[in-house]
């Protein structure tokens, strides 16, 4: 697993200029696994885009941590929302700057549930 804290290392993400880790930089189009939680974007049997994070959901409207332990995942099949830990594997990326910071995201993703 990739670990959060290398996510985490980045700052600014929500603001004008992110500075990035070379580490983190250096997960850039390559194939990351993270395990976290989901956050549904849509209310949905499967889940085919959501937020994955290192904390449970709580409040959706503050989430621990900030941009920087937030990931946007894609992916490849719906996925039933559970509130159990789950392992994501997919390509990391960088979603580009839409005047609402920088973002982290999981393409082609495929989703597991943890025991």
């Amino acid at each position: 697993d990739t670990p959060w804290h290398v996510l985490m290392a980045a700052e600014g993400l929500d603001g004008s200029s992110p500075v990035l880790p070379d580490t983190l930089r250096a997960l850039v189009g390559q194939p990351i696994r993270l395990t976290g939680f989901m956050y549904p974007l849509e209310q949905q049997r499967g889940q085919e885009r959501f937020l994955l994070s290192p904390y449970p959901a709580g409040c959706a409207f503050h989430t621990p941590g900030g941009a920087a332990s937030m990931v946007e995942v894609i992916a490849e099949a719906p996925t039933r929302f559970t509130y159990a830990p789950v392992a994501v594997q997919g390509v990391f990326a960088l979603a580009a700057d839409d005047g609402q910071g920088l973002r982290y995201q999981l393409h082609t993703a495929s989703v597991n549930e943890l025991p």
